[in-house]
């Protein structure tokens, strides 16, 4: 199995909502890859379980198959929905707000947001969704900035012969993201990913210099 194929579907901090999802991949035969990319361990040593994240990842052709069985599921949850839900206390602009970035909501949170629209009067149709799934996808397709300070920092650590140098201008110039449609982009921009280049062969070149320097010394 060629897990280079598998993008991240859904990220978790809570292993128990891992499983769940697991199960109802298998039910529906789809394909996955479920990694552990947890920190090796917990700087404040309290065990946060924010520290803990689990990647689960498919194929990009099965995002959307992916998501029409967690809609389907979701919509049979809804049927039980408690009233002291806490998104019955969003105003109307809150929970558009929601629908627009439904990527960073859970499939039930975006069709509880939907129904308690059409109860307070306002009801939006397919091609209105459609719009709000394009225009987000929009804004996720742009690149991230890298900013001027962190750039001045990893190549004064890349000239120090720093493995944050190293560390940094690797994750700039190779860091990618998916999008809920399954499509895969480099996050930061051509030139800023020639910077990062740049900034990993230095903080590589001076290391190893150091390295050899340092080694000469003892004999």
């Amino acid at each position: 199995m060629n897990k280079e194929s598998y993008k991240t579907y859904r990220i978790f901090n809570d292993y128990g909502l891992v499983q769940e999802l697991e199960v109802t991949l298998a039910e529906h035969q789809i394909d996955y890859v479920t990694e552990n990319s947890s920190l090796p361990f917990d700087p404040s040593f309290a065990n946060n379980p924010v520290n803990q994240e689990y990647r689960v990842k498919l194929k990009s052709e099965d995002f959307e198959r992916a998501n029409a069985v967690l809609i389907k599921e979701a919509s049979v949850q809804l049927e039980e929905t408690d009233r002291n839900h806490y998104l019955f206390t969003f105003s109307d602009e809150e929970l558009m707000e929601l629908i627009s970035k439904r990527d960073e909501w859970s499939n039930y949170d975006f069709l509880l947001a939907q129904k308690i629209l059409k109860e307070r009067g306002k009801v939006l149709g397919n091609g209105e969704l459609a719009e709000f799934e394009e225009k987000r996808l929009q804004e996720l397709n742009k690149f991230e900035k890298v900013s001027p300070g962190w750039l001045y920092a990893g190549f004064l650590f890349a000239l120090l012969g720093g493995v944050f140098g190293i560390m940094m201008g690797w994750f700039i110039s190779s860091n990618t993201k998916t999008l809920p449609n399954g499509k895969t982009m480099y996050c930061y921009s051509d030139a800023d990913r020639k910077k990062g280049r740049v900034m990993l062969i230095v903080g590589i070149v001076v290391l190893v210099f150091c390295l050899i320097l340092r080694i000469s010394q003892q004999f």
